[in-house]
């Protein structure tokens, strides 16, 4: 990670944390309707529930589903693993500046 100032960690936090709240919502509306897609799609099969409810679960379009839940999760992760670097660069340069000044008194 290339060495930026307080002010531009502090701007990247928060654009990152921006996308993260974004992406996270994302991911959790997607993965909250679930029951609702499996429900639209077995509501076009004939036979008993058991039998709607796993030609639903096998279905492309459920398939399909499931992985824009996983693509939105992995971005929400990365964002994530992102936001926390950002914050662990921030904490770096605050203590660097702490020993700066602690070492400019001793002198």
């Amino acid at each position: 990670m290339k060495n930026i100032d307080f002010w531009e960690i502090s701007y990247e936090i928060y654009r990152v944390g921006k996308e993260y709240a974004s992406a996270k919502s994302r991911y959790e509306m997607l993965a909250e309707s679930r029951k609702s897609v499996l429900a639209k799609i077995a509501s076009n099969v004939t036979g008993s529930e058991a039998t709607r409810e796993r030609v639903a679960r096998a279905s492309e379009e459920f398939k399909q589903y499931l992985a824009g839940v996983t693509a939105a999760r992995q971005k929400e992760l990365e964002l994530k693993y992102e936001l926390d670097a950002l914050q662990m660069q921030f904490e770096y340069c605050r203590s660097m500046n702490a020993l700066r000044k602690a070492e400019a008194n001793l002198t």
